[in-house]
């Protein structure tokens, strides 16, 4: 197998790496066209830079020879990333190309790479923005530099013959050492298949034994396990004996406390059915109303306790001017003060009036509230009086006091209510209804719905 010469490979590349392009530089500024105009001095190399307004229009380089134009570059200022410049060049045959170049970051930059004889380009429409050009850089080789350009290109293509005819004499020796590197690879494949056999001979083995130590260590821990749970169960029913009685007393408990709340029930129920709990708002109405007018009634009793006050004053007033000036008419200052003790008067009457007329209203609402009581408390004391030792059911009950509870508001009311006034109500609960509906009127044939065990009272 014939060897690379690694020296001589390393020679050619060493000359090669020596050998080197010529690199783009800024075109000369004097091959530049109109060098006097501002557009052209806007060349990074024209040693009069200055900035001028962004405007959509052509900005136009012309070259006096043609150039190999590798890059173009436009610094600006306050361009959106979103606007687009129009590049546009032409090629000594007079052919034209147009592209469309977004704002990077402060600069549009653009790979040209071909002959040209003039440069272009033409900022967006940027309305609302005070945009500027800086300054524009142009990159390329001129035909000065053309035949050192293809000098070195003849000379990379002599040395490239022969780098070609050592790598590919490394290539084939690289083929033949994969081969032989495959070749070797299948033998240890082999090799490590028989290490693995016997691997697993020696791993089934030790799973044997590792699986007998297992059942000996799992019978072990059956037996302990066995043991804690005979404890754990000794353990649970004594715990549920215990909960068992707790339960039994907290059911004797509970039933204790059925019998207390469905005694208290009743009761409540016997209160429901015997007065509306309407009541005690009507007299919380009423409290509130009385201390409604207390509050009113405190404005005319305070004018009046003023008007007192400035009597007495203005009388004092009075023997002091008879002690200073005994000659004064007694008449005359009696007269001027007429007026005034009149006025005052008639402010005390009606303030007295309208006190009077509240406190009137604080005792009536207290009169009521009075007889709301007393007709409860009635109520209440003959209702349970007449039930007593009589055998009636719940709703032979609820008739009763429904009726005894018509009959004391009818009275109660009756200087509110006509007494022809008569009550609309649903024909529903076994009779109740029409029982109701003689609210208003007396009917000495009141139905009375029977008794299941009929007593004589």
């Amino acid at each position: 197998m014939p060897q690379v010469n690694l020296e001589t490979a390393t020679a050619t590349i060493e000359t090669l790496s020596a050998e080197g392009l010529p690199r783009p530089a800024d075109i000369p500024f004097e091959l530049v066209s109109r060098p006097n105009n501002k557009t052209t001095q806007l060349l990074a190399n024209s040693g009069q830079t200055k900035q001028i307004d962004g405007q959509n229009r052509w900005y136009d380089f012309e070259f006096s020879e043609g150039v190999f134009l590798t890059d173009i570059e436009i610094f600006i200022a306050d361009y959106a990333n979103y606007h687009q410049f129009d590049i546009r060049y032409r090629d000594p045959s007079g052919e034209e190309t147009i592209i469309e170049k977004r704002v990077g970051q402060g600069s549009v930059k653009h790979s040209v790479n071909s002959f040209i004889k003039s440069i272009s380009f033409r900022p967006p429409k940027a309305w609302l923005y005070d945009t500027k050009i800086n300054s524009v850089k142009l990159l390329g080789l001129t035909r000065a530099d053309v035949p050192d350009f293809l000098s070195t290109v003849e000379r990379i293509e002599e040395h490239r013959a022969a780098v070609v005819a050592t790598t590919e004499l490394a290539v084939d020796n690289a083929h033949k050492e994969n081969a032989r590197y495959v070749e070797l690879q299948a033998k240890l494949v082999s090799l490590n298949n028989e290490s693995d056999k016997a691997r697993s001979e020696i791993s089934a083995r030790k799973s044997e034994v590792t699986k007998l130590s297992a059942k000996i260590d799992s019978l072990k821990t059956d037996l302990s396990n066995n043991e804690n749970a005979m404890n754990l169960a000794i353990e649970s029913k004594n715990r549920i004996n215990s909960e068992i009685s707790s339960k039994t007393e907290l059911r004797n408990n509970l039933s204790e406390n059925i019998t207390k709340n469905e005694i208290e029930l009743k009761l409540l129920k016997e209160n429901i059915n015997l007065f509306p709990s309407e009541i005690s708002g009507f007299v919380k109405q009423g409290t509130h109303t009385m201390y409604l007018y207390i509050a009113l009634a405190i404005i005319p009793i305070f004018i009046i306790l003023l008007m007192f006050i400035l009597l007495v004053r203005g009388a004092a007033d009075l023997t002091t001017v008879l002690t200073e000036k005994p000659n004064v008419s007694v008449y005359a200052i009696f007269l001027t003060r007429l007026p005034y003790v009149a006025i005052a008067g008639m402010i005390i009457a009606a303030s007295y009036k309208i006190c009077r007329v509240f406190m009137s209203e604080v005792i009536r609402i207290n009169q009521q509230k009075l007889n709301l009581t007393k007709i409860s408390i009635i109520a209440k004391d003959v209702s349970f009086s007449s039930e007593t030792n009589l055998d009636l059911n719940d709703e032979q009950i609820y008739h009763f006091r429904t009726k005894l509870k018509m009959e004391l508001l009818r009275e109660h009311l009756k200087d509110y209510i006509s007494k022809d006034f008569i009550i609309g109500l649903p024909q529903s609960i076994n009779g109740i209804g029409s029982t109701l509906m003689g609210f208003g009127k007396t009917d000495p044939n009141d139905h009375i719905p029977p008794s299941d065990n009929p007593s004589p009272g």
